[in-house]
């Protein structure tokens, strides 16, 4: 009973060692991994793989749709801008009396700067003074108007101040020039006589600031709420 009991072991043994097969053989069964092989990325659960470093970016569909407006007119297609009508332009009158103006104190100002006497430096100071004022009013008129406007009217502070794509060239063009003179003739005549009355000049500029804010404010064009 013993003998037979270790002749089982033994075989066991014999099997549980047995050799392994050629390792040649086996090798070449089962081929090494290559290195330079990525394996593909597992897809996402919407269907989309992960963008790797060799892959080009796939444009999400959901955020194209959201850009682009619908067909069937669901989305709101942005509607081009509006041409500036030909003739003449609104407010005319407003642009003509800062041309006036706006002469009147270039004549005034580099007289008294030419000739230092009284009689042309206090008219010319006075008038500085007068504009100011003036251009204080107009620009105030004109800020309330834009804001009763701010209601349905996108205004900008770019296109209040400087007409800048709230007012076509012919009403632009003129508006910023004459204020832009009215700053140099200024600032010329007060540093040729900066410790008199002329130095008052420096404020004249305030009433085209004031016809710009005004005229942008009745006339421009802003774009409507949504």
């Amino acid at each position: 009973m013993t003998t037979g009991s270790s002749a089982a072991r033994g075989r066991r043994k014999d099997r549980a060692v047995a050799p392994d097969p050629d390792p040649d053989r086996r090798a070449e069964s089962d081929p090494a991994p290559d290195p330079d092989r990525r394996a593909d990325p597992a897809p996402e659960p919407d269907g989309r793989a992960e963008s790797g470093p060799d892959r080009e970016p796939q444009p999400d569909p959901d955020r194209a749709a959201e850009r682009e407006p619908a067909a069937d007119g669901g989305g709101e297609p942005v509607a081009p801008a509006k041409p500036w009508p030909d003739g003449p332009i609104d407010g005319g009158l407003l642009v003509r009396a800062d041309a006036a103006v706006t002469g009147l104190f270039a004549v005034s100002a580099v007289a008294a700067a030419a000739w230092a006497h009284p009689a042309t430096a206090y008219p010319a100071a006075v008038l500085a003074g007068l504009l100011a004022i003036a251009g204080c009013i107009a620009f105030g008129w004109g800020y309330l108007v834009a804001v009763r406007r701010s209601r349905h009217d996108a205004i900008d502070l770019a296109g209040l101040f400087w007409l800048k794509g709230s007012a076509p060239p012919a009403a632009r063009r003129p508006l910023i020039g004459l204020l832009w003179a009215q700053i140099v003739v200024a600032l010329v005549v007060a540093s040729i006589r900066p410790f008199t009355v002329l130095a008052f000049c420096v404020l004249a500029p305030l009433w085209g600031l004031g016809v710009v804010t005004l005229w942008a404010a009745k006339h421009g064009r802003f774009p409507a709420k949504s």
